[in-house]
């Protein structure tokens, strides 16, 4: 989000655009869309420097700190990791399935909802959202909802078709929004019922689809959900109104949009290697940034970090105000980040928490970034995900080198130096 969920705020915020390579140009051309075939003009770098703008200090090594606390987990898979309602959610794969919430204050363990298991051939549990009062999570065509005290509200089978994507499932005070196969559908908080259903054919010829089942993704607004997907080449970004199920707006791309929220912008992938701002209340294009990656485009998620759009460059990291699409700043990459999914997630102060090899990376909106190096127990195999309440950041392993279960450690973001 994860972690994943954007809420869009009406303060600014940063994106952050992780690729293997990217390489910004100046002014270059720009590209229209459906409704406006000559496009807005292309954003170029800040200040009439070259691509980067201007230099942030290089970090130097890690300072290796000490977690507040260190938990081991119940033996599975680690799918995903979530904090809300002063809860850690984790989710994890095995025989049961399982989600497990961890008091932050001590790592204790709150309670385990089991759900089924391989043996029993329940679905894996496939992602999982923080809600007003408890926790949504989606298994199979499935979505259930579990209280704050474990506790099963409710489940929705098979609404809409079956539920695709690792972040097809978004909550807040206005409902549930799951991604389907063909499209997307909204749910009442209280009890799993399905209020509108939106599909392939009410924005496109019939036949065709709202957004293949790969690559979906959800964002919420007060009054839209956003929903991206795609599939072999073809992908999409749609707006729908949350009350009606009506939609407000539809953009086709040619790459993965990636989408996000950022300081009431959204940012997405418009071509490959082509970064796009929209006004999300309209669809209308405000701005392009042309050439940040050739071949297929970016293979890693938008970020948010404090005010600016970020992406990695060739052993850089460099900042792009998301108003303007304007490169701003760059900086050093941590040494060994694996930029991939689930990674990644926003401070209460703004800045950006990556888990990168040995610890994690903060960087704050201006480029500013600092390592923070963590000890590594003998079965803890690579840390993949991570969650955060304030500033303080919750990660997990995947899973263990021995027959003990994964590990969850809480990191506060100042670091307790060792």
């Amino acid at each position: 989000m994860r972690r994943r969920r954007v809420q869009a705020t009406a303060g600014g915020a940063a994106v952050l655009a992780l690729a293997s390579a990217l390489a910004l140009t100046g002014c270059g051309g720009g590209g229209g869309t459906a409704a406006d075939p000559s496009g807005p003009p292309a954003a170029s770098a800040a200040g009439g420097e070259s691509p980067g703008g201007n230099a942030s200090p290089d970090p130097g090594g890690p300072v290796d700190v000490e977690p507040r606390w260190q938990t081991e987990l119940p033996p599975g898979t680690v799918v995903e990791t979530a904090a809300g309602n002063d809860r850690v959610y984790v989710a994890l794969n095995g025989d049961p399935h399982r989600v497990v919430a961890l008091d932050p204050a001590d790592g204790s363990e709150l309670w385990t909802y089991e759900h089924g298991g391989a043996a029993r051939r329940e679905a894996p549990i496939e992602d999982i959202e923080p809600a007003p009062d408890g926790l949504v999570f989606v298994s199979g065509p499935d979505v259930h909802r579990i209280g704050l005290d474990g506790e099963l509200v409710w489940s929705a089978p098979g609404i809409a078709g079956s539920v695709f994507g690792p972040e097809a499932v978004a909550a807040d005070d206005g409902g549930v929004v799951i991604g389907t196969d063909n499209g997307a559908a909204g749910l009442a908080s209280e009890d799993g019922a399905n209020r509108w259903t939106v599909e392939g054919e009410d924005v496109h010829a019939p036949g065709t689809r709202l957004a293949g089942a790969q690559e979906r993704r959800i964002l919420l607004t007060e009054e839209l959900a956003i929903v991206q997907g795609g599939l072999a080449g073809y992908f999409t970004v749609t707006a729908i109104d949350r009350d009606g199920g009506d939609v407000v707006w539809h953009r086709e791309t040619t790459a993965t949009p990636r989408a996000t929220l950022a300081g009431g912008v959204l940012v997405h992938q418009q071509e490959p290697g082509m970064l796009t701002g929209v006004d999300p209340a309209t669809g209308e294009e405000l701005w392009r940034l042309p050439g940040l990656e050739e071949g297929d485009g970016l293979n890693h998620p938008i970020w948010v970090a404090g005010d600016t759009v970020v992406t990695h460059h060739i052993g850089s990291i460099q900042g792009v105000d998301a108003a303007t699409g304007t490169v701003s700043w760059t900086t050093p990459a941590p040494a060994a980040a694996d930029f991939s999914e689930r990674i990644g997630t926003t401070l209460g102060d703004g800045r950006l928490a990556l888990v990168v090899d040995g610890g994690l990376a903060l960087i704050a909106g201006d480029g500013t970034l600092t390592q923070l190096g963590l000890p590594q127990p003998g079965n803890l195999q690579t840390v993949n995900f991570a969650a955060a309440l304030g500033n303080e950041v919750y990660v997990t392993s995947r899973t263990s080198r021995t027959d003990e279960g994964p590990y969850a450690m809480a990191v506060p973001a100042e670091g307790n130096a060792r």
